[in-house]
């Protein structure tokens, strides 16, 4: 806390950086750039959408939570635009995030449903479409039940372990893929 507060407190100077002059832009290879958008429709099944992560497949097929409800998420193939929605278990938690391992599975944290469930880790193979796995988040007890358990961010190590940060709640969960 002393360390922070003496160089990045309210006494400290300023560390922002001065941009003397404007960044070298390459106007032939700016004149190259190619933007696409894809639109997920909305539809009576879909009414909401609100995407918020975005990762890739090793072959470029694109992944994304959306948090609208029902929640789900998106495969999306940017060669052909074409996009298909996969319902969450509970389509009636919230999520944040995905990751894909290096096995090419994807992970999901999903966050409290309504009515309240305790949130899960859930595996997806984009294989064959399925759910096949979902983990408890807190089957100790450590956070106290009164307490908000929203996980958020995950993240994977070198041994392939998951990491899943907790927005509220104050958490981290781990993952040991050995055990």
């Amino acid at each position: 806390i002393e360390y922070l507060n003496k160089n990045f407190g309210a006494d400290s100077v300023p560390r922002a950086v001065l941009q003397e002059r404007d960044p070298e832009l390459d106007a032939a290879a700016l004149a190259k750039t190619q933007i696409i958008e894809y639109r997920f429709p909305n539809s009576k099944k879909f009414p909401t959408r609100s995407n918020h992560h975005v990762t890739f497949n090793p072959d470029g097929t694109v992944w994304t939570v959306d948090r609208g409800f029902p929640t789900r998420i998106v495969k999306l193939d940017p060669r052909t635009g074409v996009s298909k929605d996969i319902l969450m278990p509970n389509p009636l938690t919230a999520l944040h995030d995905l990751e894909i391992d290096k096995d090419g599975i994807i992970w999901v944290p999903e966050n409290e449903g309504v009515p309240k469930t305790e949130p899960k880790l859930w595996k997806f193979d984009p294989k064959t479409e399925k759910w096949f796995e979902s983990y408890p988040f807190d089957p100790k007890k450590v956070i106290a039940d009164d307490t908000l358990k929203h996980p958020h961010s995950i993240d994977f190590d070198s041994h392939a372990n998951v990491y899943v940060s907790y927005i509220l709640g104050g958490a981290l969960s781990v993952w040991n893929r050995e055990t």
